[in-house]
């Protein structure tokens, strides 16, 4: 998750984020914050057998914003309960699949396993 008022906080540091100060920290970190827009990012690097390493990042174009509150009912390490998609006026974690597939299915969108699995077509013969 990149959260634009916080500089791209937590990154690649969600996860344990997450783990440590959950969804009530990233709230509490967010307060007084105006610019609550979000998005999610993912990273792949590959270290091939020369030890290069070939890096391949992916964001998502669809934003959402960090709430002011935590969805009702959900738990403190849910970063999900936190996010919201704008255009729906839902918290993502209290939207259905179909919503969410929506809403994630820009084709534009190029994640970093796409891009990955593109480059490692194109260059395996190199690498098998």
């Amino acid at each position: 998750m990149i959260i634009d008022a916080l500089d791209g906080f937590p990154g690649v540091y969600t996860k344990y984020i997450m783990q440590t100060i959950g969804a009530d920290g990233i709230l509490a970190l967010m307060n007084g914050k105006e610019n609550r827009l979000a998005r999610f990012a993912s990273c792949i690097i590959f270290i091939d057998d020369q030890g290069e390493a070939h890096t391949f990042e992916g964001e998502e174009s669809n934003q959402g914003t960090i709430a002011n509150y935590r969805a009702e009912g959900t738990e403190n390490s849910n970063l999900r309960s936190v996010f919201g998609i704008e255009h729906l006026q839902k918290m993502f974690t209290n939207c259905s699949k179909e919503e969410v597939i929506a809403w994630d299915s820009t084709p534009e969108k190029e994640y970093s396993m796409i891009l990955f699995n593109q480059w490692l077509v194109k260059n395996y013969q190199k690498y098998s």
